[in-house]
């Protein structure tokens, strides 16, 4: 009720000040960490794009690299050399010509990880200067796109109920999945190898062999994950709605349009992944001839791209040329067999045709040797399919097709 009274009035009078003199510890040197939360609070730039401007000044050279755990400079650090590169400086030039007149205090001590000197305004490092990436941009950026935690107000992480979930059922297994003891560990090991009090290939032998152990005994013990995950969020099988059949019980699997969006068919227990950013739907019942699951169609908006693609297809590629999560060439066009031009009568494929494309149809069999060829006007003949020896890829017009 003050607060508001007192926001009501235009005019205030001070009654008395008070003035306390406190001291403030040294800071220690800037490493990668100590850079990202100053950039964070102070810019309000995440840490991806943070470590982005680093590296770009790191490049053009008025900064050290960036990617350093170190907080303490070498005793033969020269901290008067890159002041007197920022004497000219119009923000701060009476500054720095002050601390080079009157002496400057070296930083208090930190911690030497051995890696590279703290963050410093400096020339281009030189090309054995360089080495290994500092991690946390990379790892924050990744549980943002996984929907673990949230960017709130003030460059804040919270996490999310999934992100919650995940730590509490990796404790719930092995509670060094989640606690920096592992991590601690390996880091000290690092360290004795660095000073020559570690034989590298034990400590490696010894890191794999826990990390595989503790692998084994997670997937044993996923049940335990699989409870509280049921707790807050209802089970794949129960969530979606059916779209397209499996090929391999025919029955009809769910449509999760939840990031990222998937194909989940409970009898089955498996998921097949989709093309994301878009929308899915059946596409005219087709069936893919490879593996009889049905045909779906990803659209990037009314007027946007679209094309078919098979779901098993996309996930597990049959065809040598072709990448996981790239659109199959779907549904073999019948051709009639008296038109096959085989290279050699050993050698036979069959091939599928995207009608999609039109007119320039695609065909893609299973041998590696390319080959091309022309088809006749009215090569579609219902009930029968085309064969061909030799042939990876072939793209050929038709003109009476659109």
């Amino acid at each position: 009720m003050f607060l508001n009274m007192t926001k009501l009035e235009k005019e205030a009078q001070v009654e008395a000040t008070s003035r306390k003199e406190k001291a403030k510890q040294r800071p220690l040197a800037l490493n990668t960490v100590e850079m990202l939360r100053v950039a964070s609070s102070s810019l309000g730039m995440g840490p991806q794009h943070a470590m982005q401007t680093a590296e770009r000044l790191y490049t053009q050279g008025y900064i050290s690299y960036p990617r350093t755990e170190t907080t303490h400079y070498p005793e033969n650090f020269d901290l008067k050399g890159p002041l007197r590169q920022q004497a000219n400086h119009p923000a701060w030039a009476d500054t720095v010509k002050r601390l080079l007149a009157e002496g400057i205090n070296r930083p208090r001590k930190g911690h030497d990880a051995g890696d590279h000197p703290p963050i410093t305004p400096m020339r281009s490092a030189t090309e054995a200067e360089l080495g290994t990436d500092a991690s946390i941009p990379v790892h924050i950026n990744n549980i943002c796109q996984r929907n673990y935690v949230v960017v709130e107000s003030g460059r804040r992480l919270k996490p999310t109920n999934l992100g919650i979930v995940l730590v509490h059922g990796y404790y719930k297994i092995d509670a060094e999945l989640v606690l920096p003891t592992i991590r601690s560990a390996v880091e000290k090991q690092l360290n004795l190898i660095a000073q020559g009090k570690a034989d590298y290939r034990q400590v490696l032998g010894h890191t794999l062999d826990v990390f595989k152990r503790k692998f084994h005994y997670f997937v044993d013990s996923i049940a335990g994950m699989d409870e509280l995950m049921e707790v807050s969020f209802s089970p794949l099988a129960a969530t979606g709605k059916p779209l397209s059949r499996c090929g391999k019980c025919h029955r009809f699997m769910k449509y999760i349009q939840a990031k990222p969006s998937r194909l989940h068919c409970s009898h089955c227990d498996e998921t097949y992944t989709l093309p994301q950013n878009g929308t899915i739907k059946l596409y005219k019942e087709l069936r893919c001839p490879l593996d009889d699951f049905e045909l779906v169609l990803w659209s990037s908006g009314s007027r946007g791209k679209s094309y078919p693609l098979c779901p098993y297809c996309s996930n597990h590629p049959p065809f040598r040329d072709m990448k996981k999560g790239e659109r199959c060439i779907p549904g073999p066009r019948p051709f009639p067999p008296s038109r096959a031009a085989p290279i050699s009568p050993y050698l036979w494929s069959l091939f599928s045709v995207s009608p999609c494309l039109a007119p320039c149809w695609t065909l893609r069999g299973s041998l590696p040797q390319p080959f091309l060829c022309s088809l006749a006007p009215g090569w579609e003949t219902p009930g029968s399919t085309w064969h061909c020896s030799g042939i990876s890829q072939l793209v050929c017009c038709s003109p009476s097709k659109s």
